[in-house]
């Protein structure tokens, strides 16, 4: 007998491999150091069937983190996500794990998507943005992520009127993505003695999926920020709203939790939430700490100050639904 698919199990162990699971850090970081690695001197030949294997995991990873944000933002994305959604088969434990907020609705989905082509990777984009993804890559501009990726030739936002077109020659750049993964797969399931792997080949591979993921990220940037920061200092300043949201938000269920309890609870309620705030620290902290260098530092912390407190939020939440049915309040 087969043995049943453990897709929350799967989940989790990837989200704890995984320090860095937002889509920017995933190009910016992971995409980064693999480049780095090409760009490396004196490892020999058979090391490059590596990278069209690295590029390909760095494409899916980016794409179902960018598919999970679009999801979790509701409408008009869960709506379109039903023909994605048709043959997804969930046991209790992966559905109670999503109400608990331990994974999201959105993070099953885009787990559960096949994205083995560049193909795949068109026909669930297409299904979310209700667009033919690829007709749109061929026009996007750089300019929207410039603090974050900037191109090879170097663009001053103070100077450039229009923004430059990130793919120059896209049917190039959609054959180069589309012989990544055929290489990728050939290196993952062949021994594939008789191919002389070409190094001029495989940069040119990862050249162009990196300018694939760009424009993929002009893009997305263009539908979860219509009206995006354009400065670090800006990012740095949205991103300490958004904690600023979050923290209140616990900060309301706190107190709705308080009038459910007796003091000698609310006073361990306190010292629990106490803990919590040097834990988030620390974590933020460790969290930022390959940034501590740069402008981005406070973002990063931020950001992972923010993603924290959602979870807490969630977890209280959930304890006040069972505190309330308990007690029948």
């Amino acid at each position: 007998m087969a043995r049943k698919r453990d897709t929350l199990g799967e989940l989790l162990n990837i989200k704890t491999r995984n320090k860095e699971s937002h889509r920017i850090e995933i190009y910016f970081n992971r995409w980064n150091a693999l480049s780095g690695a090409f760009k490396a001197q004196g490892f020999k030949d058979e090391l490059l069937r590596y990278f069209p294997i690295g590029a390909v995991a760095c494409l899916e990873a980016y794409f179902r983190a960018a598919c999970a944000e679009l999801l979790d933002k509701g409408e008009p994305y869960s709506s379109r996500a039903e023909q994605l959604a048709k043959d997804l088969k969930l046991d209790w434990r992966s559905i109670r794990a999503v109400e608990g907020r331990a994974i999201t609705s959105g993070e099953v989905l885009a787990h559960s998507l096949s994205l083995n082509n560049l193909g795949d990777i068109q026909r669930v984009m297409n299904a979310l943005l209700e667009t033919d993804f690829l007709s749109t890559l061929r026009d996007a501009r750089d300019g929207y992520v410039l603090p974050f990726f900037p191109l090879p030739l170097e663009l001053d936002p103070d100077t450039v009127q229009e923004p430059s077109i990130v793919l120059a020659d896209p049917d190039k750049t959609f054959r180069a993505v589309a012989r990544t993964f055929e290489l990728r797969h050939i290196f993952c399931h062949e021994s594939a003695a008789s191919i002389t792997v070409n190094r001029d080949e495989i940069g040119e591979c990862l050249h162009q999926c990196r300018l694939f993921l760009k424009a993929a990220d002009e893009t997305i940037w263009r539908v979860v920020e219509p009206n995006p920061a354009h400065t670090q200092q800006e990012m740095t300043d949205r991103a300490a709203q958004a904690y600023r949201v979050a923290e209140a938000k616990v900060n309301e269920v706190v107190r709705e939790l308080e009038k459910m309890l007796e003091e000698k609870e609310r006073r361990l309620l306190d010292q629990i939430q106490d803990r919590w705030r040097a834990y988030v620290e620390l974590d933020a902290s460790l969290k930022a700490t390959d940034y501590e260098d740069g402008t981005m530092h406070p973002m990063i912390r931020y950001r992972a100050l923010e993603e924290q407190a959602k979870h807490r939020a969630d977890d209280l939440l959930e304890f006040v639904r069972s505190l309330s049915w308990l007690r029948g309040t």
